[in-house]
């Protein structure tokens, strides 16, 4: 009787292990199942996740490794990083620009022309070191150290936008407007300080702005605040606002039009748009 009692009980507590080390192997796969869940790094790797769950009969557990699919959806938060890394060069994500940081511009800098407007490569102009014109005496400058205000450049300071070729000599340039400030273009024109260094410019001068910031082209779908090309220049005529249907250079006009600036009559703002006729440039 003793003997029947003992041989039950070693029967018993073998039956216990194995089934104890069957219920241990499952859920050791639904907690597999639950780390990948966790992970979330990609729906495939979430799927090992129900995977583990056929390693027991908790298929609950393995569902919630499933349940990691939700996970996945939080790389599309990685995503998301991805927009704060292109707001490296000062929200890049908001608004248009040249450049998002200064790695898009060699040996020089990527800089807001107003905080949160266009991006523009700003690199150093170069310095007059020698006269341009020793014997004609035109030159005002051979080198900066010999100008009272500014630098010594070579003429012209700012962008050459037709009329008779000048002839090479130096002169003695300083800004005209601070970086980030508003400034009046013309007489009454509300303005925005170009940098020198960008756009063919050597010093700081006032550039005519309908605009400063995409957010001000708001009287249509696909508004961007971009410099708009001079007909007879290689440098911007200003900043205005520009729709998918207009234009920002003249080779975005078909034929015998030309890229231009009008005052919409109902937004009161000013547009770039291709318009009839070329415009004639001085000689």
């Amino acid at each position: 009787m003793q003997k029947l009692t003992w041989l039950s009980v070693l029967v018993a507590v073998a039956s216990l292990e194995a089934c104890g080390g069957s219920t241990d192997e499952g859920g050791s796969g639904g907690a597999t199942g639950g780390a990948a869940g966790s992970g979330g790094n990609t729906g495939g790797q979430s799927a090992t996740g129900g995977t583990g769950a056929t390693g027991g009969t908790d298929a609950g557990t393995g569902a919630a490794g499933g349940t990691g699919a939700t996970g996945g959806t939080g790389a599309t938060g990685g995503t998301g990083a991805t927009g704060g890394g292109g707001s490296g060069g000062g929200g890049a994500t908001t608004n248009s620009g040249d450049c998002n940081d200064d790695g898009d511009c060699p040996g020089g800098k990527c800089v807001e022309l107003v905080p949160g407007g266009y991006r523009v490569c700003v690199t150093p102009p170069d310095e007059a070191t020698s006269c341009k014109n020793p014997s004609g005496g035109l030159d005002e400058c051979c080198n900066s150290s010999e100008c009272k205000a500014g630098k010594c450049y070579a003429f012209p300071p700012t962008p050459f936008c037709g009329g008779a070729q000048p002839i090479d000599h130096n002169v003695c340039a300083a800004d005209g407007c601070k970086l980030g400030e508003s400034c009046t273009f013309g007489t009454q024109d509300p303005g925005l300080c170009m940098p020198g260094g960008a756009y063919g410019y050597k010093v700081a001068a006032c550039v005519s702005a309908g605009c400063t910031r995409d957010s001000d082209c708001s009287a249509g779908a696909g508004g961007k605040c971009v410099p708009i090309d001079d007909a007879c220049c290689s440098a911007p005529a200003g900043f205005f606002c520009k729709y998918p249907s207009g234009c920002q250079m003249q080779s975005d006009c078909p034929s015998g039009q030309h890229c231009g600036v009008e005052l919409d009559a109902t937004t009161k703002q000013k547009v770039a748009k291709c318009l009839p006729g070329v415009v004639p440039c001085p000689g």
